[in-house]
């Protein structure tokens, strides 16, 4: 009786272990910056993010950055400019990761957004804070009038019809 009722609390320690645990994989950007904007499409920008380990697993934070023409990121509708990771990071250990990004040379004239989405080696306990961005002005090429759009800019362009 005793063997079945020592297995039997084994299997319930066993059981009960991953909920017992604490915090896991957790990455946070802390802080984002961009040199260089106004900057020519086609050209480069400057580039740093600083992100913690505030997990209590050995990780690293692969910071990836994306270009958006609205605030919100997301992997599905913006487009990945560069990427990079950072070194090994124990529990609170922060790390600085700055890089020259090429911006696209087909860009209009407007604003867009520049940003990270960072990702660790294991699932994120708390993705929400793995997300930061900032607005980037654009310096498009020039173009001359035609009939699809007068200007350069985003504002004025307009959606090309399948019949035009």
């Amino acid at each position: 009786m005793k063997n079945v009722v020592r297995v039997s609390l084994s299997l319930l320690v066993l059981l009960l272990a991953p909920l017992c645990a604490t915090a896991g994989m957790n990455l946070r950007v802390d802080s984002i910056s961009i040199t260089g904007s106004p900057a020519n499409a086609g050209g480069s920008v400057q580039f740093t993010a600083t992100v913690t380990n505030i997990g209590d697993q050995l990780t690293a934070a692969l910071v990836e950055v994306y270009l958006s023409s609205d605030p919100e990121f997301t992997t599905a509708d913006d487009q990945l400019l560069w990427f990079a990771q950072s070194p090994i990071l124990s529990p609170g250990q922060s790390a600085t990761v700055t890089q020259s990004v090429s911006l696209p040379a087909a860009l209009a004239t407007g604003e867009y957004f520049l940003g990270t989405i960072t990702r660790g080696w294991y699932e994120d306990v708390d993705p929400s804070d793995n997300v930061a961005g900032g607005a980037l002005a654009v310096i498009g090429a020039t173009c001359s009038p035609d009939a699809f759009e007068q200007d350069d800019t985003r504002a004025g362009a307009r959606p090309v019809e399948v019949n035009d």
